[in-house]
């Protein structure tokens, strides 16, 4: 199936770079579903669609390719990429020791509380009683994200990137396709509870039972979302 390339949202037009701008465009239409697996992307749509040379979405497409996101094959071209059930394993598995380490190393700099980790929460705990699917996806990144980048460990935030770029289009689907997700605030306050107060061990240990029920959940997705062995 050929993608069919979505209205840009005004933030992917104000990036500085223009291969950097089909990049984020690309990643936020996987992300909220505008653009599925096994779908086909054609670099002359993107073109006329963000207004950008032929090139320029050649890039892009190969930077997205280097990261998980998309895949390249013979006489179809670039489409998103769609994994094994094996292959979610495995990405799970680099997760949640990379968000586990993350989570031990940011732990002194959160003892004792954080205000902007007391926000986070908050939002969580709202969007959570509100249903709201939008509002909770967004402060679930911003709560990893702080995490990430508290470890001083900028390896981790480049490597943990990467990696999920893979994996956007399963996260979508399971939003949309279950209430389950909403669960995942009880891990979320597991982990906010041993940061603040410095235990990394607990952290850890936390962050990475997280990325197992992630992945438990993922797995419950119909066969019909993954490529084959």
């Amino acid at each position: 199936m050929t993608a069919n390339p979505p209205t840009p949202p005004d933030d992917v037009q104000r990036q500085s770079s223009p291969v950097l701008s089909v990049v984020a465009y690309i990643i936020d239409a996987v992300r909220e579903g505008r653009l599925s697996a096994g779908q086909r992307l054609v670099e002359t749509d993107f073109s006329k669609k963000l207004d950008v040379a032929r090139g320029t979405v050649r890039e892009a497409f190969q930077r997205l390719e280097a990261e998980g996101l998309l895949s390249l094959e013979r006489h179809r071209g670039f489409l998103v990429r769609t994994l094994t059930r094996q292959r979610l394993r495995e990405i799970y598995e680099i997760r949640a020791a990379l968000d586990g380490l993350a989570a031990r190393l940011a732990a002194p700099r959160f003892k004792g509380g954080d205000s902007e980790l007391a926000a986070v929460i908050a939002t969580l705990e709202s969007a959570r009683s509100r249903r709201d699917v939008r509002s909770f996806t967004q402060a679930n990144q911003a709560f990893h994200a702080l995490v990430r980048r508290r470890s001083g460990n900028e390896l981790i935030l480049k490597l943990l990137g990467g990696l999920e770029h893979s994996v956007y289009n399963y996260q979508f689907r399971l939003l949309i396709e279950s209430d389950a997700v909403f669960d995942t605030q009880d891990d979320h306050l597991e982990i906010a509870h041993a940061l603040e107060r410095g235990d990394g061990e607990a952290a850890e240990a936390a962050a990475r039972r997280h990325a197992q029920h992630s992945l438990e959940e993922l797995l419950k997705l119909p066969d019909l979302l993954f490529e084959n062995p």
